[in-house]
């Protein structure tokens, strides 16, 4: 039976090193003898004792961390929302504890050496697997938005500290060309297999070969990269061991706190691993050679995508970073729509709104909140709405003629929280994302959302903010009702999740309620363009209503 060591140097929060922790008790150790080589650095002391408990039940290795690296250090490691801080003497310290792993794993023979952080939630097939490749050093991917609402990113490069494309020697390349070759690099990370890559680490199985080769962490003197792991990567390289990454079973990593709350939704997700899981497609109970040939149509088909993503690519724009609001109004003056306007006006360069034919002073409120933002008004003799999409393609069309480089689509029923504002800089220089989505809360009074089955948009996200490609032709969905406020075919486009939510107060009121109940009625009386049930539901006296949380 082979032998494998599982090596980790924990500094960790108790609630994070709790599902660290229980991942590796439910890891398929079947055919393997498993060890377990731990430095406790903990200065949680319910840490420590969950390590303790650990030890118990398994054959671990436990030291303290004052026992290997007794060196006076009073440097303090910052872990917050924003960075994980390693300054040069904690960075000393975690090579000592990590080849110190190395030499137990060299001096007691082991086949196999499995170095994984402590904030690392594992598929329970990867360590097995990871066997299978039977290559000298290979980790396991994982993504992460290494900054809040960045886009998730993946630990491993390509070149240097960590670059994602390969240097010309001959000629200099340009920004465009590495943010290409990044996007390339990235995207080809999300199709099942492995991988050679230049830089790895978090979650890395090294052979019996590479453990008794010389790797190590101790630090180059004559290099001046950040951490540990780049100088693993280069002494590995300068000893002849090529450097792999494995995307098969892409692990969970817990970087914030708050990521907690998703291990469970990861196991059942992540755990339930297929060829059209990884390509995102739900596998659902399909089976048989019929389930099987819809798998493979649905693989296809988000391969198709994908490349259609990658294609684009060349052709993409940034560096305009206009904002521009687009709305459509209509006899909005007694509701929300004052309060919309002056919650985000600040925040855009020019709006753009298509009055569809108010019966009301709906323009005069516009042109109030309005008075020194640039904006154009576009009045609509006759209302569009019974056939929406004709309207919405009018309002796009309108949009793009003032030279948009961002569009932030809202109703006139719906105010972003204050995070946007927080967060709004920050996404429009992230070059690589074109498009970003939001959650939205249907509420149903001024401080309560509805949550039930058919009242459950804000489980999922939406698109609100967009970055306009010149180049990309977009596609309307040619539906009298239920059409999109924007095109039906962005998930073409480089998309990221936001955590920032919109509270929907289009279902705020009694009499909006009845309303709108009765518009669909009218409109879609037979269900074509929604859900019957749900338009029904509109009426239910006794909803199940939770409380909207700042």
């Amino acid at each position: 039976m082979k032998r494998v060591l599982v090596g980790s140097p924990i500094r960790q929060k108790n609630t994070i090193l709790k599902e660290f922790l229980c991942s590796l008790e439910e890891v398929d150790k079947e055919g393997l003898v498993v060890d377990y080589y731990f430095v406790d650095d903990n200065v949680d002391e319910k840490s420590s004792e969950l390590l303790k408990n650990f030890a118990q039940k398994n054959t671990t290795i436990l030291k303290t961390g004052n026992e290997l690296y007794n060196v006076d250090n009073k440097q303090e490691y910052v872990c917050n929302n924003y960075s994980h801080s390693w300054k040069r003497g904690l960075i000393e310290k975690i090579t000592t504890f990590k080849d110190s792993i190395i030499d137990y794993a060299k001096d007691n023979d082991y086949d196999y050496l499995f170095f994984i952080d402590s904030d690392i939630v594992l598929h329970k097939q990867t360590i097995k697997h990871l066997i299978t490749r039977n290559v000298d050093i290979v980790s396991n991917v994982f993504w992460t938005q290494w900054f809040p609402n960045g886009p998730l990113e993946p630990q491993v490069w390509l070149q240097d500290t960590n670059a994602c494309h390969i240097h010309d020697w001959d000629r200099e390349m340009n920004a465009l060309e590495k943010q290409q070759s990044k996007i390339d690099f990235f995207t080809s990370l999300r199709f099942p297999g492995i991988y050679e890559v230049g830089g790895l680490g978090a979650c890395t199985l090294l052979s019996k070969q590479a453990i008794k080769g010389g790797v190590k962490f101790k630090l180059i003197d004559n290099l001046s990269f950040w951490g540990e792991d780049r100088h693993f990567c280069i002494r590995a390289g300068a000893l002849g061991f090529k450097l792999y990454v494995d995307t098969i079973y892409p692990a969970y990593h817990i970087y914030r706190e708050e990521y907690i709350d998703r291990v469970d939704e990861f196991k059942q997700d992540g755990f339930k691993f297929d060829m059209c899981q990884s390509y995102g497609v739900s596998s659902g109970n399909q089976s048989g050679i019929k389930g099987k040939i819809i798998k493979l149509l649905k693989m296809i088909k988000h391969q198709y995508k994908l490349r259609k993503i990658q294609k684009f690519n060349s052709k993409r724009v940034v560096g305009n970073n206009k904002i521009v609001l687009s709305m459509v109004v209509k006899n909005e003056s007694n509701r929300y729509l004052e309060k919309v306007l002056n919650s985000i006006k600040n925040c855009v360069d020019d709006v753009l709104i298509i009055d569809d034919a108010s019966t009301d002073n709906t323009v005069q409120i516009c042109e109030k909140c309005l008075k020194d933002v640039p904006h154009t008004i576009i009045k609509n003799a006759k209302s569009m709405f019974k056939h929406e999409y004709k309207l919405r393609k009018k309002q796009w069309k309108e949009t793009l003629k003032l030279n948009p480089g961002w569009i932030l689509s809202l109703d006139a029923d719906e105010v972003l929280e204050n995070s946007f504002k927080e967060k709004l800089q920050y996404l429009i220089n992230i070059n690589n994302i074109d498009v970003y989505n939001f959650k939205l809360f249907d509420m149903w009074n001024d401080e309560e959302y509805r949550d039930d089955q058919y009242w459950k948009a804000h489980n999922s996200y939406m698109t609100f903010f967009i970055r306009f490609q010149p180049n990309f032709k977009y596609k309307f969905k040619k539906t009298n009702q239920h059409c999109g406020r924007l095109p039906k075919n962005l998930s073409c486009l480089q998309n990221a999740n936001v955590d920032v939510r919109i509270k929907h107060f289009g279902w705020a009121r009694e009499q909006d309620r009845i309303a709108k109940y009765n518009r669909y009625m009218e409109l879609d009386k037979d269900g074509k363009y929604g859900v019957m049930d749900q338009y029904k539901s509109i009426l239910d006296p006794n909803p199940n209503l939770k409380k909207f949380e700042e």
